[in-house]
């Protein structure tokens, strides 16, 4: 499990408010005495890292119980190999109706991405469809998309879309899916 970023000490309050528990119901989740969440919370004990950890653990996980899961939202991974050519590319592009293809080895790993604004910004550049088509997706690819568990949440899934057209989904060392803003647009309605 990804552990959270834990917050400063003088939200443990606030946090617990808002997952709905009692410092009761915490304390005895996290193995220490009520009294002691009391105390943190009123910020007259400085508890040891793994306590924290614990406390902010338990509040987390109730938290994003009931968000929606990556597994949840996402659709069946369209990928290209490394050495297929810029002409499979487009293909597979306008038959799926999609703008962004993870690039894939033969054995699966992830090593790159072809948007359609890498496609067109070396049309721009003055290259022809016919000069590129033959060429290896290696060539023209860029960086990978992030990836990320199958188990992250929503709010996680939302904030890396602002600055990726798409994510892959990943369990197990595989790429297991994709989610992209349109699949996120989704989950809206």
């Amino acid at each position: 499990m990804n552990e959270p970023m834990l917050p400063d000490l003088i939200d443990l309050r606030r946090l617990r408010k808002i997952t709905g528990i009692t410092q009761d119901e915490v304390a005895h989740r996290a193995g220490i005495s009520q009294s002691m969440i009391a105390k943190i919370e009123a910020g007259t004990l400085n508890p040891s890292y793994n306590v924290i950890r614990k406390i902010y653990n338990i509040l987390y996980s109730i938290e994003h119980k009931n968000q929606t899961k990556a597994y949840e939202i996402m659709s069946p991974v369209i990928f290209v190999k490394n050495t297929d050519s810029v002409q499979q590319v487009f293909e597979i592009m306008k038959q799926n109706n999609i703008s962004q293809l993870p690039v894939l080895t033969e054995s699966g790993k992830n090593v790159g991405s072809v948007t359609e604004h890498t496609l067109l910004d070396i049309l721009l550049k003055g290259q022809t469809l016919e000069e590129i088509a033959e060429k290896a997706v290696d060539n023209i690819m860029k960086d990978v998309f992030p990836v990320v568990s199958r188990e992250i949440p929503l709010d996680a899934i939302a904030n890396l879309l602002k600055f990726s057209p798409c994510i892959l989904v990943s369990e197990n060392g595989q790429i297991t899916g994709i989610i992209t803003k349109a699949d996120l647009l989704k989950t809206s309605r």
